[in-house]
């Protein structure tokens, strides 16, 4: 059989290219093996933020919603950095569509599959060689200005006459006694 059958296979770690020198950020995972792990294993890693020039990032993702995050992950990571995410097999509320779409409108290519646990995926994703250094792709912003309000119209001919000062229509016709700001009585209709 060779050397092949003399092999370990390869450790989650080792996979997720994870070594003692390894600094990673850790949003949204919640696999307390793995965090575990990771703590014992790295030099330095920081749970529930990430930091800016994050070389390696696990990002936990179990929604589409979720996936609204990754562009701002994307921002935080090291131009040859890694963001790993994180999500459900076989679930349909964040499907490989929904993650690989994610990653390409974030300016970012898919470069590896790893099956994290027995019931989640990991996807890892880097910033294309073309764009590093090069800051975060993003579409013009259109501004389009409101239109201005619109006049109220009116029968032709037929426009509001204007009251006299200190007068306020009735539907009666009747005057009325109205207090203006300084108390006094003004005669109303």
């Amino acid at each position: 059989m060779g050397l092949e059958a003399d092999k370990e296979p390869k450790g989650l770690l080792e996979k997720l290219e994870i070594g003692p020198d390894s600094r990673i950020a850790v949003v949204g995972v919640n696999d307390v093996p793995f965090l575990s792990a990771v703590r014992e294993l790295v030099a330095s890693m920081v749970d529930g933020r990430v930091p800016a020039g994050a070389p390696t990032i696990f990002f936990g993702a179990d929604t589409r919603e979720a996936l609204e995050k990754v562009p701002l992950l994307r921002a935080r990571m090291a131009d040859s950095g890694a963001l790993w995410i994180i999500r459900p097999k076989a679930s349909k509320a964040i499907t490989e569509a929904d993650v690989l779409g994610c990653i390409r409108a974030s300016g970012l290519v898919d470069t590896k599959v790893v099956a994290f646990s027995r019931t989640h995926t990991a996807h890892k994703s880097m910033i294309p060689v073309e764009l590093r250094g090069k800051g975060i792709p993003r579409p013009p912003i259109v501004s389009i200005p409101p239109p201005p309000p619109a006049e109220p119209a009116h029968p032709e001919g037929l426009e509001p006459s204007p009251q006299p000062s200190g007068y306020a229509g009735t539907s009666s016709g009747k005057l009325k006694a109205a207090s203006d700001s300084a108390g006094t009585k003004k005669k109303t209709r």
